[in-house]
């Protein structure tokens, strides 16, 4: 009788013992995923994918607003006098490039140990500022002193021949920051694979995907990044007025 209530005793102890331990292990598993979860969740869809969404919006902006550009272009050059000035106002997007993301950028710089990503990002920032004056600005206004003064002596053929190649040219240089996403997206890609705890943050710039994603962007935007990097090309020069003797 004895025997047989410590056995059960004992039974009951393994019991509770192997019941709290499966408890302390589950809880283990759910923080550990929690904390892969946070990571994710902090760097992938708090920096790359937010990132990456404005970088897209501001290429489809410039893309909108070249091919409404050379539309109208073309219905000047069909219609010349009896071209609708209305159509200079119409159908261009605004673009707002006050958003920096500085957050954003600076969780993704201190992932991948680099600043190549915010750079080739205001580069491209730059490049949709100055494309969106060109295509939805100044090429309708010169349409506009065209039709309505002598200011320009050049027979709309001319004009707009001119145009269309700068329109052309605007398309083809906005090619280069597909790079950028490209870049975007492999970044993501491995976070996607990764279950990473935040102490492991500054490892991941050691991966040789993330290494050769760095150096594929630095050699991309290498000649537009050397004067902005070199302090000695933007230094003034120096006046050598009154230093002969």
């Amino acid at each position: 009788m004895t025997i047989d209530i410590c056995q059960e005793v004992v039974r009951g102890g393994f019991m509770i013992a192997a019941a709290g331990f499966a408890a302390w292990l589950g809880l283990k598993v759910f923080l550990r995923q929690k904390e892969f979860d946070l990571v994710k969740q902090r760097y992938l869809e708090g920096a790359v994918d937010v990132i990456a969404a404005h970088h897209e919006e501001v290429q489809g902006i410039v893309c909108h607003n070249w091919a409404r550009c050379l539309h109208v272009l073309m219905a000047f050059r069909d219609e010349r006098d009896s071209f609708n000035l209305e159509e200079l106002n119409r159908g261009f997007l605004e673009l707002d490039s006050s958003k920096f993301h500085a957050i954003a950028h600076h969780r993704l710089q201190r992932l991948v140990g680099s600043q190549v990503f915010w750079e080739a990002y205001q580069l491209a920032l730059v490049f949709a500022v100055n494309a969106k004056v060109k295509a939805t600005k100044e090429i309708p206004e010169r349409i506009r002193l065209k039709i309505t003064t002598n200011k320009i002596s050049a027979d709309i053929a001319q004009v707009v021949e001119k145009d269309i190649e700068l329109v052309q040219k605007l398309d083809a240089d906005s090619h280069k920051f597909a790079a950028l996403s490209r870049e975007l997206e492999v970044i993501a890609g491995t976070l996607e694979t990764e279950d990473m705890k935040f102490k492991n943050i500054l490892v991941f710039r050691n991966k040789p995907g993330i290494k050769a994603s760095v150096e594929r962007l630095e050699k991309e935007f290498v000649d537009e990044l050397k004067p902005v990097r070199d302090p000695a090309h933007n230094r003034p020069m120096q006046s050598t007025a009154g230093s002969g003797g």
